[in-house]
């Protein structure tokens, strides 16, 4: 008798190529919704408009997708909504106006920010994205260079010489 395992170097690796079943499908563009409210004013089916798009634009849509299109009051999609939120803005509000009321505040990192804001029950990222959306980034300060005797004695007398 032969020993009839394969040496683990000369083991053969097949990859599946075949496309899933059901192949992904993405919200339809603006234009791809114009395209389907010309066509339907063609007097085309739903039907013939899928059966146009899979041929003429290799895009796979559902006869769903069209009626959608078609009944739509205007061919630009509404903003997809996402995620909502974790802090309302009253508490954004309330965060904001305590990271500004003093430099100590202002330096607090997000998870210290979360901790004072424990009763809140938000985590420091729910505080980091609240901050980013109303446009706080962080960063390290510049450092201000000192001012030599002379300069500072130049810009007092400049400064009493304009004083009103």
């Amino acid at each position: 008798m032969q020993n009839t395992t394969v040496p683990r170097t000369h083991r053969r690796v097949s990859f599946n190529t075949m496309a899933p079943s059901t192949p992904k499908r993405t919200q339809l563009s603006r234009d791809q919704r114009r395209d389907i409210r010309a066509l339907k004013s063609t007097n085309m089916t739903h039907a013939q408009i899928v059966q146009h798009f899979l041929f003429v634009y290799n895009v796979i849509i559902t006869a769903r997708q069209v009626s959608l299109a078609c009944t739509a009051d205007h061919s630009t999609p509404q903003k997809r909504s996402g995620r909502p939120p974790l802090l309302w803005p009253e508490r954004v509000q309330i965060l904001i106006d305590f990271v500004r009321s003093s430099r100590i505040a202002r330096q607090m990192t997000y998870l210290a920010l979360s901790l004072h804001f424990r009763a809140w029950n938000c985590t420091e990222y729910a505080i980091r994205g609240a901050l980013r959306r109303a446009g706080f980034k962080r960063y390290v300060a510049r450092s201000k260079c000192k001012l030599s005797a002379k300069n500072k004695a130049d810009r007092l007398a400049w400064a009493l010489e304009h004083c009103h």
